[in-house]
Parts: C-alpha cells; sequence; structure tokens
C-alpha cells in the first residue's frame, strides 16, 4: 500500500512539473509573439512613412507601392501575431490544460504472462 501511495505521490509530481513546464513555455512563446507583433507594428509604421515621403517626393511608382504591399504584409501579420499571444496567454493562466481527447493506447503492453514463463524457464 505504501509503494502505491509512494508512486501516486511521484505521478502526481510528474504530471505538475509538467504543467509547470507547458505553462512557461506558453507564456514565453506568447511574450516572443508580443515582440514579434510589436516589430511588425513599427517596421509597418515605418514603411508607411517612407511610402507617403517617396510619394510626396517622386510621385507614386513602384517602390511606394511595394513598401504600402509590405506594410499591410506586416499589419497583417502583427495581428495574427497579438492573437496569437492573446490565446497563449489565456491557455497559461488556465486552471489546468485540457485533458487529451485521444485515448491511451495499451495495445503494446503485454498482461506480464511472460514473466512467469521466464521465471519457469529459468526453474528448469
Amino acid at each position: 500500500m505504501q509503494e502505491e501511495s509512494t508512486s501516486d505521490a511521484e505521478l502526481d509530481g510528474l504530471r505538475i512539473g509538467q504543467i509547470a513546464r507547458a505553462r512557461g513555455a506558453a507564456m514565453r512563446f506568447s511574450s516572443y509573439c508580443v515582440i514579434g507583433a510589436a516589430a511588425c507594428g513599427v517596421g509597418g509604421v515605418d514603411l508607411l512613412w517612407r511610402a507617403l515621403r517617396r510619394i510626396e517626393i517622386v510621385g507614386v511608382t513602384g517602390r511606394p507601392l511595394l513598401y504600402l504591399l509590405a506594410t499591410f504584409i506586416l499589419g497583417w501579420a502583427g495581428v495574427k501575431l497579438f492573437g496569437k499571444s492573446r490565446q497563449l496567454a489565456r491557455e497559461a493562466r488556465s486552471r489546468s490544460l485540457p485533458e487529451p481527447n485521444i485515448p491511451p493506447d495499451f495495445s503494446g503492453l503485454s498482461d506480464g504472462s511472460h514473466r512467469v514463463t521466464n521465471l519457469e524457464q529459468i526453474e528448469e
């Protein structure tokens, strides 16, 4: 009975460690997403400024249009990254990680009868 409670405690400790590592990784990646979104925002504003200045000086040519296209792409990426960071932060703050959808596969495990045959072979 003592052995069973010890293994339960070990499994609980492993599960707690697993949850803590998963939460830490989610928060870390959420921070990376916020930094990426901020970089996209700064880059987008800079390219928008450059495009407007170039249009003012030279007129509408290919380069300012490319700047505006890149601004749009950076804005889209920034919004996606910010949304992902919010999702990850929400996941990290949740009380528990969701249980897996797929039930465990025990087909590769045996019932232990091979140990009995191994012991019988040793005794002979």
